[in-house]
């Protein structure tokens, strides 16, 4: 049975318990917060424009949005820079000493990677290489648990220093704030593709990103946009207004898929972004990008039940040499849901080492776990909620030793069955006027949970989709649940329901009505 969860009346209560900000603070934060190092790799970069200018990013959204960022930044000022995404089966994450063996001279601008890559980057001052980091990991930690940092020319990156006034932004926030920098000027195009990797790397949707997402959906709801991603969109029917919930589950899936599926997947993707509108080849490539990401639907939805049946415990380790290796986060995200502990998928490489990826929960933070059984891997990197993993070959029962005793066996999130505020049809739209005001809501500001007295009238009840979704119509607002029409029925189809979730926009042909998105019910007799 769920329970309200307090006091709160409105959703400015509610967003200001989730972040603890007040409204105002809330609503105008500081728009261009200060990051160290700035400054001094704008400059860094000034000095040298006049030599080869590598762009070298990573093969997921964040990544490859922030290097389409720079090279189309650049480009303005007159710089043809070239670039670089790591190969994700062949290569691995991030600048390499192979990458580095690759440029001649000039200048090195990470985006997204670079503050763990050490050893490259000591190989490319070797070589006489100028080398920019822009990143937002953390950074490498030694036994002692002190930071060491890459001997790089000039350096961003939040997370690895302690005097920025913010640490939200992702790898393409900072490559646009850095482009930012050395031109003096915003740019509609670049705030867009910021926007959508800021919700796609799953980053906090307060302060300044805040503000990045939302005035960039604004723009691209105008018509903004490079030609690349306007031909994303039209490939995938996305032609109305869109919300960070089609950036986070429609858009950035998309992005990614390639880069999950193919060794050069990622550039794939990159060169749409950076196309030119008068490509002929470019509404093809676009459709090429959305068909890779119905494939990999497909695989994930094969694996998923195989992954399960190898859980023996938590929290979760598991291996499968047939899993791909761009889906084994995707697989560990999905059972970190549904088992609430983190977990981690790990899979065999074609030398023989295993390639793992984790996902955590809250208050559960896998950097600084993994910092602490270093020992057990050949490599790892990542933040909080999500890491990535190397191990030799026979080591993984080590591993999983080591991080079930790290993690403990007992560490689980409890589901949560409370929910926020009571909606009726009273305050159905005072609720969805403050819910505009408050958006975009994600990470770090979660969309307020609802409870709503529903009737299912004769008639107003179908199975939608593959059959697994449920759709009541109503008159003034529509209830979605996905994967909950067999529920529903072995329920008995109730007539009369309280419906907990999210009120939501739905946009079609250019108007908008309300859908209340199901989590879950309840029948209004178990609580009479």
């Amino acid at each position: 049975m769920y329970e309200k969860r307090d006091s709160s009346q409105r959703i400015a209560d509610v967003v200001h318990r989730n972040t603890g900000m007040d409204t105002d603070t809330f609503l105008h934060p500081e728009r261009m917060p200060y990051l160290a190092g700035l400054h001094e790799a704008a400059a860094c970069f000034m000095a040298h424009r006049d030599e080869p200018v590598t762009v070298v990013g990573d093969y997921d959204v964040d990544g490859i949005c922030a290097t389409a960022i720079l090279v189309l930044g650049l480009r303005k000022l007159g710089i043809r820079a070239a670039y670089r995404l790591p190969r994700r089966f062949s290569e691995g994450y991030g600048l390499s000493e192979a990458i580095i063996d690759e440029i001649r001279s000039g200048v090195v601008v990470t985006c997204d990677n670079g503050i763990a890559a050490l050893e490259a980057v000591r190989k490319a001052k070797r070589k006489g290489l100028t080398v920019i980091v822009t990143d937002h990991h953390q950074a490498v930690r030694d036994r002692e648990g002190r930071c060491v940092l890459p001997e790089a020319d000039a350096l961003v990156d939040p997370n690895a220093e302690e005097t920025s006034t913010y640490r939200g932004y992702c790898g393409a926030g900072i490559a646009y704030r850095f482009v930012q920098e050395i031109t003096g000027a915003e740019d509609v195009d670049l705030k867009i593709l910021a926007s959508l990797a800021t919700v796609a790397d799953v980053m906090p949707l307060t302060g300044a990103n805040r503000l990045l997402v939302q005035e960039g959906l604004q723009e691209l709801n105008q018509g903004g946009g490079v030609p690349g991603l306007r031909a994303i969109l039209t490939a995938m029917g996305l032609t109305d207004h869109l919300t960070e919930e089609d950036y986070g589950f429609k858009l950035g899936p998309v992005c990614n898929a390639s880069g999950r599926l193919y060794d050069d997947g990622a550039e794939r993707v990159l060169q749409v972004l950076l196309s030119d509108g008068d490509d002929p080849e470019l509404p093809e490539r676009a459709e090429a990008l959305v068909r890779a990401n119905q494939t990999r639907k497909q695989i994930l939805s094969e694996a998923m039940p195989v992954a399960r049946r190898l859980v023996k415990g938590t929290p979760v380790v598991i291996y499968h040499p047939d899993f791909g290796e761009g889906i084994i986060g995707l697989i560990a995200g999905n059972l970190q849901e549904e088992y609430h502990c983190p977990a981690v998928v790990f899979t065999k490489c074609e030398d023989g080492s295993l390639k793992g990826s984790g996902r955590s929960i809250p208050g559960v933070d896998l950097k600084q776990a993994l910092d602490r059984i270093q020992d057990t891997m050949a490599g790892y990197g990542g933040h909080a909620g999500a890491a990535g993993i190397r191990l030799e070959a026979g080591k993984l029962d080590e591993f999983r030793n080591a991080f079930q005793a790290e993690i403990g066996e007992d560490t689980r999130e409890i589901p949560d069955r409370k929910y926020d505020l009571d909606l009726t049809r009273k305050n159905l739209l005072s609720v969805q006027e403050e819910l505009q005001c408050f958006a975009p809501f994600g990470e770090g500001n979660p969309k307020p949970l609802l409870r709503m007295p529903f009737h299912v009238s004769a008639g107003s009840y179908r199975r939608i989709g593959d059959g697994s979704h449920l759709l009541f119509k109503g008159r003034t607002c529509s209830v979605l649940g996905f994967s909950l029409a067999q529920r529903y029925e072995e329920a008995g189809c109730p007539a009369d329901l309280w419906c907990i979730g999210h009120l939501q926009e739905d946009w079609y042909q250019g108007e908008c009505r309300m859908r209340f998105e199901l989590v879950d019910f309840e029948t209004r007799e178990e609580q009479s």
